[in-house]
């Protein structure tokens, strides 16, 4: 099965029936991401909270506890992704997934290096009987190029052999229980330290036994909320991203979508090729030809307990809002009333929901 167009199917036509909705009201989302802490044992150079992780405030944010009845009140069936910061050092998450995974499909998106064999066990624990079944479906780990490279780019001389015995401790554990969910998917950010590189990290997932490996687009957004002070708009489009060269990047990527299988290819943005790719690190993305539906289909909540429904959009806080009236109100209709007569903003150049009209 191709998850990558699974996902994007279902994502372009549970939008495209959230638009038909009168008064551009939104119906219960289908995906929730919950940003549980901006704490993180790493520093990756490209990270777009990293100066939001080196200020953040633990005690400000909500505990995994306080998320659970928010997240309840979300329809059964809802894919519920975490994050971070790196959620694995957040307390309480573990039993927050497990909560979690038995009402919803749950994915986590983490750096691999606290995967020890006790918590790939738990994690197996929660493995999905299927794609569309509750339970725990994807497991995304940040791997960005070889060991020199990979500690380089998140300044720790011990990341890679940490996120290496992570990534293995999954697999093995799910091996021996006979199991096929969560999905194990290596991802990496396109960057000049590590393009020269990414081909042989492709190898290296492939042959660990990864399910899907997810080259990734520099996502110059800058997001609110997370660092005091910043408040950018929609209407400006983000600062350029460092370009690489056109012919070694479309190389690249053309060799590894041919090498796929059994592992499978799935690109942030969604359906990216290899030519939109160096479009996109050129300076010549078409983003006329994208749209985007996530403030219809979609929801954040930031560790702060602040509401989103498009990064550049807060519409609420749990502490004084109910989501589900907040993602409906005054503000949050007509975002997506601009939205539908545009199809995007100049601000959503590079990010991870657009998909293709």
């Amino acid at each position: 099965m191709d998850y990558s167009a699974l996902y994007q199917r279902l994502s372009r036509a549970y939008g495209a029936l959230c638009r038909m909705l009168p008064g551009r009201y939104a119906p219960p989302p289908l995906q929730v991401y919950v940003e549980l802490t901006y704490r993180c044992n790493l520093s990756c150079l490209f990270c777009q909270f990293r100066e939001g992780s080196a200020e953040s405030s633990p005690s400000l944010e909500w505990s995994s506890r306080q998320f659970e009845e928010p997240l309840k009140a979300v329809p059964p069936g809802a894919l519920i992704s975490f994050s971070g910061g790196e959620p694995t050092l957040k307390p309480g998450f573990l039993d927050l997934l497990t909560v979690t995974s038995k009402r919803h499909r749950t994915h986590i998106f983490t750096n691999g290096t606290r995967l020890d064999r006790s918590t790939a066990k738990r994690l197996v624990d929660l493995g999905a009987p299927g794609i569309l079944h509750n339970g725990l479906v994807l497991v995304g780990i940040s791997f960005e190029g070889l060991k020199k490279t990979h500690n380089q780019m998140v300044d720790r001389s011990w990341a890679f052999d940490r996120t290496l015995s992570g990534i293995r401790n999954l697999l093995e554990e799910r091996k021996r229980r006979g199991k096929r969910f969560p999905l194990i998917e290596i991802k990496a950010v396109l960057t000049h330290e590590n393009l020269g590189e990414i081909e042989a990290l492709f190898r290296l997932a492939k042959d660990l036994g990864a399910d899907l490996f997810n080259p990734m687009a520099m996502n110059m957004m800058p997001h609110l909320g997370r660092i005091e002070g910043v408040s950018p708009s929609a209407w400006v489009t983000p600062p350029p991203v460092e370009p690489l060269p056109r012919t070694e990047l479309e190389a690249t990527l053309e060799s590894i979508f041919l090498q796929a299988g059994p592992i499978q290819i799935r690109t942030t943005p969604q359906g990216l090729g290899p030519k939109d790719f160096a479009d996109y690190y050129n300076g010549a993305f078409p983003l006329q030809d994208y749209t985007c539906s996530f403030p219809w289909h979609g929801m954040t909540l930031t560790a702060y307990g602040d509401i989103y429904i498009c990064p550049y959009l807060k519409v609420g806080n749990l502490r004084e809002d109910n989501w589900r009236d907040a993602r409906n109100n005054r503000r949050a209709r007509a975002f997506r009333k601009a939205l539908s007569s545009r199809g995007v903003f100049p601000g959503c150049l590079g990010c991870c929901s657009l998909v293709r009209r």
